[in-house]
């Protein structure tokens, strides 16, 4: 009968246990009834408390970070259970971070973990930085020669204006296109504009920005080089469009841009229009020049 009845309150403890486990997983929410259990259990109950306690701040961390609130305070070093969920939220605030980032433009950072995940977010950024490199092509270049394009270039000059840089500006403009295209035809005048263009890349490229402001015209906008040194650069320019001329089929037409350097002086100046107007005039001057000089009909 001893036996028996043991066997009775040891079955019913387990019950016990078992409920109170049940309901520490399913309801972390309602403290255990440790007190149902006998003297000898009552380590086992505060275990069981303490394992409910863990799994309710488990839950409302993991309910706080499925509705977005990755700021949540995470459970304590000794809820060693919520290890996983703490790296989670880590690694989700990594990922906020990370896009803010792709929103303000920088598209150099890249996603090492939660292996599938990161496939796709670094995919995903490849693409936006493609895509956005494209149009911002679009928008700063040139179609036809690759140049920055009136509208870069005139903001480019007004945010040096702005800081107040030194910088010189070289206007330029081609002498012979509308004699190459009336006389051979459009495609010549493509190749006409493509090497001024590749002569000036040549001696130009590593020290100023170079812009297509027009069909036949171009402006030069250097932050190294004074309006001397700009000059010399395009005279080397202007003899390496002479020499491609020269080798070229078209041998009638005047392969010669004149231009007109000066540089930003706040103290003489007041706006970078007037520097560009000045840099026109010298351009002009040039111009007639050249055609006094080489008794040639405009």
């Amino acid at each position: 009968m001893i036996e028996e009845a043991d066997s009775r309150k040891r079955k019913k403890i387990a019950e016990t246990i078992f409920e109170e486990i049940k309901s520490a997983i399913y309801h972390p929410e309602i403290p255990l009834d440790t007190g149902a259990l006998p003297d000898d259990f009552r380590k086992v109950g505060l275990g069981m408390e303490q394992l409910r306690i863990f799994l309710l701040e488990n839950k409302e961390f993991g309910e706080a970070m499925a509705k977005g609130i990755l700021d949540a305070k995470p459970p304590g070093v000794e809820n060693v259970i919520a290890a996983p969920l703490k790296e989670v939220q880590g690694n989700l605030r990594h990922i906020t971070w990370l896009t803010k980032q792709i929103a303000k433009g920088d598209y150099s950072h890249e996603l090492s973990f939660m292996a599938e995940f990161s496939s796709a977010f670094n995919s995903m950024t490849h693409e936006l930085a493609a895509h956005r490199a494209e149009m911002q092509k679009m928008v700063e270049r040139d179609d036809m020669t690759g140049l920055y394009n009136r509208k870069y270039i005139m903001w480019y000059i007004s945010v040096l204006e702005e800081e107040r840089k030194n910088f010189s500006i070289a206007f330029v403009d081609l002498d012979g296109l509308k004699f190459t295209n009336d006389t051979y035809g459009h495609d010549a005048g493509n190749f006409y504009i493509k090497a001024s263009v590749a002569a000036m890349v040549r001696y130009l490229e590593k020290d100023a920005r170079l812009a297509r402001i027009g069909g036949d015209e171009f402006l030069v906008v250097s932050e190294s080089l004074d309006s001397a040194g700009l000059c010399e650069l395009m005279e080397k320019a202007r003899e390496e469009f002479m020499r491609i001329g020269r080798k070229s089929k078209f041998e009638r037409a005047l392969f010669h841009f004149s231009f007109g350097c000066c540089d930003m002086d706040y103290d003489r100046y007041p706006s970078a229009d007037e520097v560009m107007q000045k840099a026109d005039e010298l351009m002009y001057r040039d111009k007639q020049e050249y055609y006094s000089k080489e008794n040639i009909k405009r």
